[in-house]
């Protein structure tokens, strides 16, 4: 048996990351899920979702990060100590800059909005600490904000710093998660070798594994709570009056509430994708079976967020959380992908 001192080091041979706009750390779950990546920093300023990166730490999530609560804009990269990179800088930088600006759901300010502005931000860490690669998530109306603008200059500033860029739209149900989110990602690959995107491994082609269904990601959960915290945590009933539970319970499944702006599921198909409020936390769908809304934990199991994952905050702070997640299986189908290239490519 080697000796204890011989022993590789639990993370040597993985790639570091850099985690801006970490939010609840879903992209972080899903990139260190495949084994290839390490998350070592990660930078968020909503101190609610800071607490929950550090309570998950204990589960397992993101355990080698050290988490920082602060404002992107107040912070520089000088001010992170290099050696707590293998290399002096990361191998990668990760995360999704606030997207209200540019959201069909906010006021779509764009870069008027100072929310807006901090895609530029994300983008002068990368100049300055040059890794082997960025990915950007946001919302798909980020590709026409300023008659596309603000992503050509995105663009142009990460090719004059060496990168080849590439951007797409991608739909997480079409990687196995139960949740029809779109998002745009802009991936760059410092050097001359073109990114590419994973390729899609659910549909209804008979050539892909069939949709995960809200069915597939609701069944097992026991029957929710009356009060928190829920088992699992935040499985606990909405409330609603007699009224709304009775229009609940007369919709049809894949039928919108004009009313309250939502849909009432479909067991048998993916959800649509969920809504971030900004004082109500989420716009939670409709029970496909019961005349109320989802619960925070059974939204979490349509974005793939295992039971033991813990949200920090009251109600709302939890559905914000979820919803603003980037589904774990997308971000897992964008981590082997990415990891495929770098070594492929030997970057």
């Amino acid at each position: 048996m080697k000796s204890k001192s011989k022993l590789r080091p639990e993370n040597a041979d993985k790639l570091e990351l850099l985690s801006l706009f970490s939010g609840a750390g879903g992209l972080d779950h899903g990139f260190e899920s495949t084994g290839h990546f390490v998350t070592k920093v990660c930078v968020e300023s909503e101190p609610i979702f800071c607490r929950t990166l550090i309570a998950n730490q204990k589960e397992g999530y993101c355990k080698s990060a050290t988490v920082l609560n602060l404002d992107l804009q107040a912070l520089s990269p000088r001010d992170i100590d290099p050696q707590i990179w293998a290399a002096g800088s990361p191998a990668g930088i990760i995360g999704g800059p606030p997207c209200e600006s540019y959201s069909s759901h906010g006021r779509r300010m764009g870069i008027s909005d100072p929310r807006g502005r901090l895609v530029f931000v994300f983008m002068e860490w990368v100049i300055q600490l040059l890794p082997k690669f960025f990915l950007m998530e946001n919302v798909p109306l980020l590709a026409s904000a300023d008659e596309g603008r603000v992503l050509a200059k995105i663009v142009n500033r990460a090719r004059r710093a060496g990168y080849t860029v590439d951007i797409t739209i991608l739909n997480a149900a079409n990687f196995g998660a139960a949740t029809k989110r779109k998002r745009l990602l802009i991936l760059g690959l410092h050097g001359d070798v073109a990114p590419h995107w994973p390729k899609q491994t659910h549909g209804i082609d008979t050539m892909l594994t069939p949709y995960v269904t809200v069915r597939d990601a609701l069944k097992s959960l026991p029957p929710a709570s009356i009060k928190e915290p829920g088992g699992p945590q935040g499985h606990v009933l909405v409330k609603h009056t007699a009224a709304v539970a009775d229009r609940f319970a007369s919709l049809r499944q894949g039928q919108y509430d004009n009313i309250r702006k939502r849909s009432k599921l479909s067991y048998d198909l993916p959800s649509p994708a969920l809504v971030a409020g900004n004082l109500n936390g989420i716009r939670s769908h409709i029970h496909p079976e019961f005349p109320r809304e989802l619960t925070n934990r059974e939204s979490a199991r349509l974005h793939g967020f295992p039971d033991k994952f813990i949200f920090s905050g009251n109600h709302a702070a939890m559905g914000k959380q979820v919803a603003n997640s980037v589904p774990i299986c997308l971000a897992r189908a964008l981590a082997n992908s990415i990891a495929a290239q770098l070594c492929q490519s030997n970057i």
